[in-house]
């Protein structure tokens, strides 16, 4: 017997099969909608876009923050005490730019608090 699965569409039990792309079965096929394809970005795009964001859309005392020497030291502290692994997801990820350290409390709620220590080092290199 071919393995089976069922339609994905709620309440429907029909069984297609496990082999087919579309996982929804003959009557509610037209429901499929595929991901596109993923391309990733160059060096050199990521860091215009980067560059671009900085400039245009955050703000600019934000932007001196995350440049300075304190945050980086404390960032960069903070990945390797982690291991560069994900607390979400537990990737690891040495590539620069993959590992994000957040803050327990956003610093636009609380500016005070912006380089307390118990921040979190996320991977966000596909985002999850």
């Amino acid at each position: 017997m071919a393995r089976v699965k069922i339609c994905r569409k709620t309440d429907c039990h029909v069984s297609i099969p496990y082999a087919q792309k579309n996982p929804y079965c003959d009557i509610h096929k037209s429901m499929y909608r595929p991901k596109p394809e993923f391309q990733a970005k160059s060096t050199y795009e990521r860091k215009r876009q980067q560059r671009d964001y900085n400039d245009n859309k955050r703000d600019k005392e934000a932007n001196e923050f995350y440049h300075n020497k304190t945050w980086k030291h404390l960032s960069a502290g903070l990945k390797q005490q982690a291991m560069f692994t994900c607390v979400c997801c537990g990737r690891t990820s040495i590539t620069k730019g993959y590992l994000v350290v957040d803050h327990t409390i956003p610093r636009k709620i609380d500016k005070r608090k912006q380089l307390d220590k118990p921040a979190t080092a996320k991977v966000t290199e596909l985002q999850h």
